[in-house]
């Protein structure tokens, strides 16, 4: 005889997490009927799911081939590169208003090259590579900066001749990736 999803223990059995077996707990998977915690349990639509269940539901949405997801992250790469050249160097104003449509080029690019496949962490990955890129295009203005600041007389503000070389670039790479994750999530 096999228990029902909405079976309920008698009152004086006690029920543990299946995860935290340390933790008393009543709750239920609505799908699954797993006993779970409330550091377990997920709120959606139709009730408290167990993580795992969440998980096995969207992996329906993440269909990309390891393939497609190296190649949509070498088209970040590529393009981030390339942007994270550009648009520092465009001052404060360049870098305001073509940040964020760079990024939603590239993560749309990245997706086409992808064949409109989905990576359940391919969006996280971008993130860290647009940065990576801002980063690596633009290493003699920080080593400048870097040295500059070593080197300055006494009497020279610093921070201001830091923020205005390193803001730019810090501020592009934040933009970016915020539109990238945006497109690829």
């Amino acid at each position: 005889m096999t228990e029902a999803p909405n079976y309920a223990p008698p009152a004086d059995e006690k029920t543990f997490c299946a995860v935290h077996t340390d933790v008393e707990t009543a709750l239920r998977c609505n799908r699954c009927a797993r006993y779970m915690c409330p550091r377990c349990a997920v709120r959606t639509e139709v009730g408290y799911r167990c993580r795992q269940c969440v998980y096995q539901q969207q992996d329906k949405f993440f269909k990309a081939s390891q393939q497609e997801q190296i190649i949509s992250l070498a088209v970040v790469f590529g393009l981030s590169l390339v942007a994270g050249f550009i648009v520092p160097r465009l001052f404060l104003i360049g870098v305001l208003f073509l940040s964020l449509p760079a990024g939603v080029a590239i993560g749309e690019l990245a997706l086409r090259a992808a064949k409109r496949q989905r990576g359940r962490y391919v969006p996280q990955i971008a993130i860290g590579l647009v940065i990576l890129t801002a980063l690596i295009a633009n290493i003699s203005v920080i080593g400048d900066a870097i040295t500059f600041a070593q080197r300055a007389p006494r009497g020279v503000n610093v921070g201001t001749h830091l923020t205005q070389e390193l803001l730019p670039i810090g501020l592009h790479a934040a933009l970016c990736s915020a539109a990238v994750f945006g497109r690829l999530r």
